[in-house]
């Protein structure tokens, strides 16, 4: 399944970053929200179970976490080129991946976090673990968390 449309444009099939989702009455409660912290549910689309991140009712984040099911099914495609994305997927062929494609990204590292890749001037993050072995994928607007936040 291709998820370059989730990583470049905030859309997951009818989901939409920044949109209200109670129109989707299939998503499975995981958490409710619980004051300013967001409520989580789970949207099975095509096999995949994504989390979706939902304040007030508007969708803030979709992820997929590898570390429940280990698949071969998910991919990205740029420029034709596509990228297979599971649970053996190391932080260096990403990163060529996204060089070769001439898109701009970030590194984090640090003693306390993940290893991390963000796309710039986008809310997609790849998350890898101490091998640098690809653990989650994020789309996450954290401006629109805060901006419901303080509108309350």
């Amino acid at each position: 399944m291709d998820i370059s449309k989730l990583l470049f444009n905030e859309t997951l099939a009818e989901l939409k970053i920044g949109k209200p989702a109670d129109y989707r009455n299939h998503l499975e409660i995981v958490t409710e929200q619980e004051g300013d912290i967001p409520g989580i549910k789970t949207l099975t689309l095509n096999g995949f179970d994504f989390e979706i991140t939902l304040l007030d009712d508007v969708i803030l984040g979709i992820q997929y976490d590898f570390t429940y099911e280990q698949t071969d099914g998910l991919f990205m495609t740029v420029n034709d080129e596509k990228l297979l994305l599971n649970h053996t997927l190391v932080s260096k062929d990403l990163e060529n991946f996204l060089v070769s494609n001439k898109i701009n990204f970030d590194l984090h590292e640090s003693n306390i976090e993940p290893f991390t890749i963000k796309l710039k001037n986008l809310n997609s993050a790849f998350y890898f673990d101490n091998d640098h072995q690809l653990f989650k994928i994020s789309v996450f607007d954290r401006e629109l968390y805060r901006k419901i936040i303080n509108s309350k």
